[in-house]
């Protein structure tokens, strides 16, 4: 399995694709799973998210497939490196701590039951990997989605 995709807006154009390197480590994640859990719109404006540095919580009621998914989209956007704060699980002992938002960019995962919480600061986007209505940007948050007809 593998993604590639471009972006482009009249002066830039990105493309993505996943590279042959030798050197690099071998994901031994099942990269279908991104597929199941988002949709390929939804998916591309998770990367764009991810690209543009923009602060994210992801929510599962399941552990597993929360971590599997995170480390997924951070393993897509090779060559780049995610090089912010990233906690793939936050424990529910310092949930308070973290869910209010820590400086700068981040991608946390948290169960599910914290949800209401977090929607309720408006403070980064949030994707629940449970369902199908599941990616929320509040309005004080600039999200730059990848504009349509410019994936080729």
């Amino acid at each position: 399995f593998s993604l590639s995709f471009s972006i482009s807006n009249n002066q830039y154009l990105i493309t993505l694709d996943p590279p042959i390197n030798s050197n690099r480590t071998v994901l031994d994640l099942d990269l279908s799973i991104l597929l199941l859990k988002l949709n390929i719109g939804k998916l591309l404006d998770v990367l764009s998210a991810i690209l543009t540095q923009q602060p994210i919580i992801f929510f599962s009621s399941d552990y597993s497939k929360l971590v599997t998914t995170l480390e997924c989209l951070l393993y897509l956007i090779y060559p780049f490196k995610w090089i912010h704060i990233y906690i793939p699980i936050v424990p529910d002992g310092l949930s308070d701590y973290y869910l209010e938002g820590p400086p700068g960019s981040y991608i946390m995962g948290v169960h599910s039951r914290h949800q209401e919480i977090v929607e309720s600061l408006d403070l980064c986007l949030t994707c629940n990997l449970d369902n199908d209505d599941n990616i929320l940007i509040p309005e004080n948050i600039e999200f730059h989605p990848i504009p349509e007809g410019t994936i080729g």
